[in-house]
């Protein structure tokens, strides 16, 4: 779903390329691909299941379980966010036109490189290598917001996952042009 959304959703992203869909039309596929967005709330409904399920066998404190969740979650996307710095610089220069254009200095374009390695561009509304890593953002959210909310309301588990959905909507309400709706 997610790859036939990214590919199909406009017929700007395949113009130029001979395309058929048989047997169906050109515009039901464009329909279903672009309703295929769904899967971005399905993949962050099973994400924040999964952080639910990883709270309630959770041992020691919300501290250390922020952090282990954290490095858990993201390292392989630090090897991936790597290796793309240094494939799309070597193919087409995006790491420095990324954090170095527009007179960024080099402090500003490395800590903007940092932020997006950390995985939180999306959440301090920075320069990254790639659009489509605004989700680590909502990772990260919702493992704080998991925990913060367990902490606090963990005599009803099922609020505790009810109540992150809701905030982290509201968290990432101001990029809805494209991570809610893909």
């Amino acid at each position: 779903m997610m790859l036939f959304h990214h590919c199909f959703r406009e017929v700007s992203l395949y113009e130029g390329y001979s395309m058929s869909f048989y047997p169906f039309s050109e515009t039901f596929a464009v329909n279903v691909a672009y309703a295929s967005k769904i899967c971005v709330s399905i993949f962050a409904f099973i994400s924040g299941y999964g952080l639910f399920q990883s709270c309630l066998k959770k041992k020691g404190t919300f501290d250390k379980w922020i952090i282990e969740r954290y490095i858990k979650s993201f390292s392989g996307y630090w090897f991936i966010w790597i290796l793309s710095a240094v494939v799309t610089q070597l193919i087409d220069g995006r790491f420095i036109k990324t954090f170095f254009n527009n007179n960024n200095y080099y402090v500003q374009g490395f800590t903007e490189a940092f932020v997006d390695l950390l995985g939180l561009a999306t959440l301090f509304k920075s320069h990254t290598l790639n659009g489509t890593w605004w989700y680590m953002s909502a990772a990260f959210a919702y493992i704080i917001i998991m925990a913060f909310l367990f902490d606090k309301i963990n005599k009803s588990p099922w609020l505790v996952l009810l109540s992150s959905i809701v905030f982290i909507r509201m968290i990432f309400a101001g990029h809805a042009d494209y991570a809610w709706t893909g």
